[in-house]
């Protein structure tokens, strides 16, 4: 068996490190998701735009959260740990589209509405 370099060693632990951290992520937070969180500003809405794992201040690989916020449209880090996202009360926000369309006859009368929801 060959000796195992630092660089690799890294690699290694930052792979086990990810799958603990897949597996905690219990929410599914993926990039693209409307999510609503607790802070000292008050409930804010944004939209996760990236997820960074980095290490923490105890020197732990966590997951980091970039969220761009609706109201400002500026962005916010916040630490991914499931601890972290409790205490935040991080949730999921399900968006509901929903179009309105008239079927309207060849003289311009509208013959029936209908609505889409997707």
């Amino acid at each position: 068996m060959r000796p195992v370099n630092a660089w690799e060693s890294n690699i290694q632990r930052l792979v086990t490190e990810t799958k603990l951290i897949e597996r905690e992520n219990k929410m599914r937070l993926t990039t693209g998701s409307l999510v609503q969180w607790s802070s000292a500003a008050g409930v804010l809405v944004g939209t996760i735009t990236r997820i960074d794992i980095d290490l923490n201040g105890a020197g732990k690989m966590v997951p980091w959260i970039i969220i761009k916020r609706i109201d400002t449209g500026t962005s916010v880090m916040i630490c991914g740990t499931d601890d972290n996202l409790k205490g935040m009360r991080v949730r999921i926000l399900e968006l509901e589209l929903e179009e309105e369309y008239e079927l309207v006859s060849s003289d311009g009368t509208v013959i029936d509405t209908y609505t889409v929801r997707f």
